[in-house]
């Protein structure tokens, strides 16, 4: 879970995947829009209609190192059947561990950056 500010205003539940995991189905005539903000690393994409945010994408390029790469998907907009066996849970202490760096950290991060 990401303690920013822009995760917390949207409040979303977070699954992390990589993205050969997830598979997103939209109407043919759907709109998604995007928005980058801070440190320009991630997309944030939701519905053209609603504006319920969907997921975020990273901007960057996955690393060609077999380095780790995913994606966030909002689950609060997944069925519940499909969630029936998903285990969504947190851990407090995720939201004082810092995400990024301390230089672009937002001043309403609570994360303690040493």
């Amino acid at each position: 879970m990401c303690q920013c500010t822009i995760c917390r205003r949207y409040g979303a539940a977070w699954g992390y995947y990589h993205p050969d995991e997830v598979k997103i189905e939209t109407k043919p005539d759907a709109i998604t829009k995007q928005y980058i903000w801070g440190d320009r690393d991630l997309s944030f994409n939701f519905c053209g209609d609603c504006g319920c945010v969907c997921y975020w994408w990273p901007v960057r390029p996955p690393p060609t190192d077999g380095g780790e790469y995913e994606m966030g998907l909002n689950t609060n907009n997944i069925h519940p059947e499909v969630l029936k066996y998903v285990d969504r849970k947190f851990e407090y202490s995720v939201l004082m561990s810092p995400v990024r760096s301390k230089e672009t950290a937002h001043p309403d991060d609570p994360a303690k950056y040493t």
